[in-house]
């Protein structure tokens, strides 16, 4: 498959906010859909596609606050292909240990702040109680995730071999679903007190 183009700042904004219009307008569909019919599958359905509609924005939330937290440092950041995530590779070779942190703790910001809003609007909101799960999902996931690698960076480190080590497919899947268990576990427990 050809890797197309990278894009414009304008073709990144405008895939994003296609895509964030798309998630408004499935969510009050979805939920015209439960209030119409008040039936357990209209429920479980909004509340998974919600989730996985959740997951996707706050991953593009994620990847702009990678890209804000760049530019704020001065970093001449290069946007991904158009088939791809928001931005390029962050060079450590090119870019200064202060740069690379805005970057990161850019997407951490990216995280936490959808789910400061989401957590609180929609935890008993039972058809976006899906959202409300993502953002924490994903705040679980950074916190246990990036944070250590970005500690042990912002201590000295070596960028490329920290990342390399703890970025690796296999580590994150693995953090990945420890992370989610556990939330999945606090959930479960939740909703039984």
């Amino acid at each position: 498959m050809a890797e197309s183009a990278p894009r414009t700042l304008t073709d990144a904004v405008s895939r994003d906010l296609v895509i964030a219009g798309l998630f408004v307008a499935a969510a009050m569909a979805l939920n015209n859909w439960y209030a119409a019919t008040g039936s357990s599958i209209a429920l479980w359905t909004t509340w998974a596609i919600l989730f996985i509609l959740a997951f996707i924005g706050i991953y593009l939330s994620h990847e702009w606050g990678h890209y804000m937290g760049a530019r704020i440092a001065g970093a001449d950041v290069p946007l991904g292909s158009g088939n791809g995530i928001l931005l390029g590779l962050l060079d450590p070779a090119t870019h200064s240990r202060h740069q690379f942190m805005s970057m990161a703790l850019g997407g951490e910001v990216g995280y936490f702040v959808p789910s400061l809003i989401f957590i609180p609007l929609f935890w008993d909101w039972a058809p976006f109680q899906g959202v409300a799960i993502a953002s924490a999902a994903f705040a679980v996931q950074a916190l246990y995730v990036d944070i250590p690698v970005l500690w042990k960076i912002h201590k000295g480190a070596d960028i490329q071999a920290t990342l390399d080590a703890g970025t690796a497919g296999p580590v994150i899947l693995r953090k990945t679903v420890i992370s989610w268990g556990l939330l999945a576990v606090a959930i479960i427990v939740g909703g039984l007190l």
